[in-house]
């Protein structure tokens, strides 16, 4: 009997396992391809579409494309020009999901940014903030 419900047990896990990490993977992915198109919009000089992977909250404060291509020209040239991009780990906040990037700048210098992120009503996610972070030394 034990055996049985040790089975039965472990049936469900294995049941409800896969469709837990499915969704997470899921979001995770879409989180990424967020962040990676915001980064090629970037290297493409296209505003609009960079812009439009803002959270609203960021485009009310910015409230145009080319506002927003300029402020990321002016205090984020690793992020506008990267020479290399790392997706690193996935983490959470109180309510947010951050994903730490590590950038490589021109210079070979190396940036450690932290992205929040924040789901939208139609479940899409969009870039709510960037922290960035010079590293020290060259490599990691």
């Amino acid at each position: 009997m034990a055996l049985i419900l040790l089975f039965s047990a472990w049936s469900v896990v294995q049941a409800q396992g896969p469709n837990m990490s499915d969704s997470f993977e899921r979001e995770r992915a879409a989180i990424r391809t967020v962040i990676q198109r915001q980064i090629q919009a970037f290297r493409e000089d296209d505003a609009d579409l960079a812009f439009s992977f803002a959270s609203p909250g960021i485009q009310d404060q910015f409230g145009t494309a080319q506002n927003f291509l300029q402020m990321v020209k002016a205090t984020y040239p690793v992020v506008y020009r990267p020479r290399s991009v790392i997706l690193d780990r996935i983490s959470f906040d109180q309510s947010n999901p951050l994903q730490e990037v590590l950038f490589m700048d021109q210079k070979d210098q190396l940036y450690r940014a932290v992205y929040i992120l924040e789901q939208q009503p139609n479940n899409s996610w969009r870039i709510a903030g960037c922290y960035l972070v010079q590293q020290d030394g060259n490599t990691i």
